[in-house]
């Protein structure tokens, strides 16, 4: 399945809000067993781009179209940025 949206995230820190488009990849590689996800977002602000890719192991419920999942993020900065926690 392909999966197309939007994203968006909030600096609790106060410095302000990036948003951008994200598209992800979701498979079941064995029946009855847990899903694969992995997907991208580029987030734009004022000049920067961070670059979140996301990889999702999850095991589907349905309730309408709402499931549940873990997942672990990682950021990748462009050359020349640097890194600041929040």
């Amino acid at each position: 399945m392909l999966e197309l949206g939007g994203a968006g995230e909030q600096s609790l820190k106060g410095g302000g809000a990036n948003f951008g488009p994200t598209i992800a990849v979701e498979v079941t590689p064995i029946e009855n067993r847990p899903e694969l996800e992995g997907g991208v977002t580029p987030l734009y602000d004022h000049g920067k781009t961070e670059w979140d890719t996301d990889l999702l192991f999850k095991k589907p419920w349905t309730l309408g179209s709402a499931g549940i999942s873990s997942q672990v993020i990682a950021t990748i900065l462009a050359e020349g940025t640097s890194s600041q926690s929040e």
